[in-house]
């Protein structure tokens, strides 16, 4: 369930779903999102959340972001 905190929207994205590989894939597609599992103070934390920042990014640019950003994470389930 995403949830909004700061001037970043959290998303759990699906279970089998590696942020850190999207976040390398998103970055290759000018796309750019941190990985969350570095966010998590546990062990073997979960792999399928991850954060997009909107404060810096014009409007017109994030519907297509986002759109880019679901391409790539059904391309890689």
């Amino acid at each position: 369930m995403p949830s909004f905190g700061g001037s970043a929207y959290w998303v759990e994205g699906p279970r089998k779903l590696d942020a850190r590989e999207l976040k390398k894939r998103a970055r290759e597609a000018s796309i750019l999102i941190e990985s969350g599992d570095i966010f998590f103070l546990q062990e073997n934390p979960p792999q399928n959340y991850f954060r997009l920042g909107y404060s810096s990014i014009a409007a017109n640019k994030i519907k297509p972001g986002i759109r880019k950003l679901a391409s790539l994470i059904h391309e890689m389930l």
